[in-house]
């Protein structure tokens, strides 16, 4: 099997982030405290701030299959027919451009991030304290995940190959190779992580301190990359002994 690659095109990435935050302490009693705050995360996407970008994304709503490109007899593309990775059209769309907005994805505004926590001594003796809290945080991405994905999409570049299977011997290299791309969804919420513990210390006689805590963390919308055009095993494989 045999395959060949392009080298990738370089982006001039940019991203916002600003956090405005609150946070006070509040002694409601002589065994209480409370530890509150509030932050806001403004974060946009990464973007590339090339002319013309060197990102670019798929839009299903924007694709035509009458306008798809033909096929001969052969297997080979009709000269003038559809549109490919060399440029825009028919779903391919550059980022940053007409309704595609900078980053190819909106940014979630519902990033609001509370912070809570408290100290807590139950006997008023100074040798008992239960302490606990909770705050969720927004992650702003990986760059190599969310700018690195599009960098080298068609049409500014591409990573073309080819490859020679049993079964897809028609497959070769050509003007027109094999290209990936990588995709996401134009709207989406940033990952987010719940953080939260609890824990209880007491001084016994003697000096000697017992402590148990519990800690603990929650990731929802996380990061994950997914195949769309995976064959499922089993379809169109060929095996060997």
């Amino acid at each position: 099997m045999g395959r060949w690659s392009v080298a990738e095109a370089n982006g001039h990435w940019r991203q916002w982030d600003f956090e405005p935050y609150f946070q006070d302490d509040w002694r409601v009693r002589t065994n209480l405290t409370l530890n509150l705050g509030l932050r806001y995360y403004y974060l946009t996407p990464f973007w590339d701030a090339s002319n013309p970008t060197s990102d670019s994304i798929f839009v299903p709503n924007d694709y035509s299959a009458a306008n798809q490109g033909q096929l001969d007899s052969g297997g080979n593309i009709i000269p003038g027919t559809g549109a490919n990775f060399l440029n825009y059209g028919n779903g391919l769309l550059e980022c940053g451009v007409g309704p595609i907005i900078k980053g190819c994805t909106k940014s979630y505004k519902g990033t609001v991030s509370p912070r809570f926590g408290f100290s807590w001594d139950p006997f008023g003796k100074g040798t008992t304290v239960v302490r606990g809290g909770y705050a969720l945080a927004w992650d702003s991405n990986n760059p190599l995940f969310a700018a690195g994905g599009f960098n080298g999409n068609a049409p500014t570049a591409a990573n073309l190959s080819t490859s020679n299977i049993l079964g897809f011997e028609s497959i070769g290299p050509g003007p027109l190779g094999t290209a990936s791309f990588s995709n996401m969804p134009t709207s989406r919420k940033w990952p987010q992580i719940d953080q939260y513990s609890l824990g209880v210390q007491h001084q016994f006689v003697g000096e000697h301190l017992l402590g148990v805590s519990y800690v603990g963390s929650l990731g929802r919308h996380l990061q994950q990359t997914r195949n769309q055009n995976q064959v499922p095993f089993g379809f169109g494989h060929a095996e060997r002994s």
